[in-house]
């Protein structure tokens, strides 16, 4: 009797440090909420860089500060309104 408890007891121990069995559907809404994840960020820096990019379009004293020379011939409107003033 006392060996098929201890027997019982280290079986129950072996069991339990064994590798846990993985449930697939876990994973696979795991995968699936990290590409959704993954697509709406890239959709919010897609968003935050077409803003980015109008707010330039209105500088072109900043677009030239930053080394772009798509409107280095134009003015922006504050220097614009200070001349004529």
């Amino acid at each position: 009797m006392r060996y098929s408890l201890v027997a019982l007891a280290v079986l129950g121990l072996l069991t339990a440090c064994g590798q846990p069995q993985q449930n697939n559907s876990a994973q696979n809404s795991q995968t699936t909420a990290e590409q959704t994840a993954q697509s709406e960020t890239e959709r919010l820096n897609q968003w935050f860089e077409e803003k980015y990019e109008e707010q330039l379009q209105q500088s072109p004293i900043q677009m030239t500060f930053l080394g772009r020379k798509d409107r280095n011939g134009d003015i922006d409107q504050g220097v614009k309104e200070q001349k004529s003033v």
